[in-house]
């Protein structure tokens, strides 16, 4: 069953601007139950034998489901702002309190800050899987079993907790690895008005949320979809030995390609990260006002990757 129809109908009512909203004042609480029964039905779809809310003594559990013999503790979130460590280091406590085995899956609409994905990454143990908007709306499509059954052996085989499931069905696919939301967004629309009037290669940009979670996202990529890969490297704050170790690391996976933006992709568009970062106005100003010929003529790194989207290998 696609749910995608409905996903974008629930976005519409989650969004307090939206003309439903404002015609009908639904409130925030009532907005969060929606899309918890909307969260309901999909599991259903993926026979997951859902349970909704309930509240064992001293906490409050949003539900579980069971999948492949397997049982998941469930929790769903839908904030104004990227949720931070201390949000999924709670719901980590709730899971460990649990049978031995036992894993929680964290669904945030309102994605992760980096830090909370990197500080999560360096726990010794590893029992909660984090889905992010895209991770979503892919369930939507292709169902949350097969996003889920993704998702859990990258974190078996790589030790990666956020692995954004990527659609690669089609043959000659580019992923293009960055380490935040600002870099996707940047990299995406940069590459999208370089390629607009040419036939090019199909290509998604996926943040893997911190430079310690391209090594694993790339090895998981390469060996269970079609996709080409290749990482964005940024120096900003690596020795020349640490930045040599890690693309050795990274080169070592099969059909794995590096690109070293010295010293971060912010630098195609002239500006600080840090005032990116306060202010998405500046960055779509930024982003629509680079010249992109002169950018493919006088950076290195940004003309390689145009090339990489033009020319499938």
């Amino acid at each position: 069953m696609d749910f995608t129809g409905d996903l974008r109908l629930l976005k519409d009512l989650l969004n307090p601007y939206s003309p439903q909203n404002a015609r009908e004042k639904i409130s925030e609480q009532r907005r969060g139950q929606i899309f918890e029964e909307w969260l309901k039905q999909l599991l259903l779809a993926s026979t997951t034998e859902p349970r909704a809310r309930y509240r064992p003594k001293g906490e409050e559990i949003d539900g579980s489901f069971a999948l492949d013999g397997q049982f998941y503790l469930l929790e769903a979130k839908w904030h104004g702002k990227p949720l931070p460590a201390s949000s999924i280091y709670q719901f980590r406590g709730k899971v460990d309190g649990k049978l031995v085995g036992t894993i929680g899956v964290f669904l945030s609409m309102s994605n992760y800050s980096q830090e909370a994905v990197d500080a999560v990454r360096v726990g010794k143990v590893l029992n909660v899987i984090l889905f992010g908007p895209e991770d979503v709306s892919a369930a939507a499509e292709v169902g949350f079993a097969r996003v889920l059954r993704f998702k859990l052996r990258a974190a078996a085989e790589e030790g990666e907790i956020y692995m954004p499931y990527v659609r690669t069905e089609r043959a000659k696919h580019l992923t293009v690895l960055v380490e935040g939301r600002i870099d996707q967004v940047i990299t995406d629309q940069l590459l999208r008005r370089a390629v607009e009037s040419i036939k090019a290669r199909p290509f998604s940009v996926v943040p893997t949320m911190g430079r310690s979670g391209i090594t694993n996202i790339a090895a998981v990529l390469t060996l269970d979809t079609q996709s080409d890969v290749v990482a964005l490297v940024e120096t900003d704050d690596m020795s020349p030995e640490d930045r040599d170790t890690f693309l050795g690391r990274l080169l070592a996976t099969e059909r794995a390609r590096a690109i070293v933006v010295d010293p971060g992709i912010e630098r195609w568009l002239g500006e600080n990260r840090q005032d990116l970062k306060r202010s998405p106005a500046l960055l779509t100003t930024a982003i629509n006002r680079t010249d992109i010929k002169q950018l493919i003529r006088t950076d290195a790194a940004f003309a390689e990757l145009v090339q990489l989207v033009k020319t499938p290998s």
